[in-house]
């Protein structure tokens, strides 16, 4: 990719995953878990460095997730997936990380079109950026 920006994007919506695991887990984990199923989901590309599309080697991937409330997912993704990676998870607010921003419009340009079937525009974009497919 010759731009510094890319997507790993995931069809993945809590309301179908909740049902399922309902009988599993507590109602008190289960926002955890949806969080947890939903990060390894999107950054399993990274993980798998096979599925990227790089045209250089990347020494380095540091992520950051929007707000405190992916910290505990973000501490167990990192625990139990990213161990013999070289992957940093962080927690930041977008508000004050100007480069959440974008995720932010692409997460709701993916959902919309995915749950409303508009911003087919923006999802035309996001697709054409995906490092992964």
């Amino acid at each position: 990719m010759n731009i510094p920006v890319g997507f790993s994007i995931v069809a993945f919506t809590p309301d179908t995953i909740t049902p399922t695991i309902s009988k599993y887990v507590d109602r008190l984990n289960r926002p955890r878990v949806v969080q947890s199923f939903a990060l390894d989901a999107v950054l399993k590309p990274l993980v798998h460095c096979e599925q990227v599309r790089l045209g250089e080697s990347i020494d380095a991937v540091r992520v950051l997730l929007d707000s405190t409330t992916w910290e505990q997912p973000a501490n167990d993704y990192a625990r139990e997936s990213v161990q013999s990676t070289d992957i940093e998870l962080a927690t930041q607010d977008s508000l004050s990380v100007p480069g959440i921003q974008l995720a932010d419009l692409a997460a709701y340009s993916w959902r919309r079109n995915y749950t409303r079937g508009d911003c087919g525009t923006a999802t035309g974009v996001l697709h054409d950026l995906r490092f992964a497919r």
